[in-house]
This record gives structure tokens, C-alpha cells and sequence, in this order.
């Protein structure tokens, strides 16, 4: 930004501040890093947990729908 000011004219894109150097900005995981395996199942067995529990919910939810409908055509 000050570049941008100190050069007297609007600049539309930003001066490269790379010095001609290539960069590249993805990022790499350090080997090692990774979550450990109990850790991984524990957020395994929480995920099915929750999916099992969506899934009641979806059902429930379902029924109560077809009596509302069922109710509504008596």
C-alpha cells in the first residue's frame, strides 16, 4: 500500500513485491502432523452416533407428516 501511495498514480493492481522470485502459497503438512487413530475413530463413532440420530429424527419427522396430511383429508 505504500508503494501504491508513494508512486503518485492510482495503481490499479499492486506493485509485485517478489522480487522476481516464483512463490507459490498451497500448503504442506509436516509429516507426522496427522490426527492419531483413537482420535479418529472417536470422531468416527460420533459422526455414526449423529447420523443414526438424524435419521430418527427424519423418520419421526416423516410420520408426523403423513398423520398431519392423514388429518387433514378426514
Amino acid at each position: 500500500m505504500l508503494k501504491m501511495r508513494l508512486s503518485g498514480r492510482t495503481l490499479l493492481v499492486p506493485p509485485d513485491n517478489t522480487g522476481g522470485l516464483i512463490r507459490s502459497g498451497f500448503p504442506v503438512p509436516l509429516p507426522g502432523s496427522g490426527r492419531y487413530k483413537a482420535a479418529r475413530a472417536r470422531d468416527n463413532r460420533a459422526m455414526d452416533e449423529n447420523r443414526a440420530r438424524l435419521e430418527r429424527l427424519r423418520v419421526r419427522a416423516d410420520s408426523l407428516r403423513r398423520a398431519r396430511a392423514d388429518s387433514l383429508l378426514q
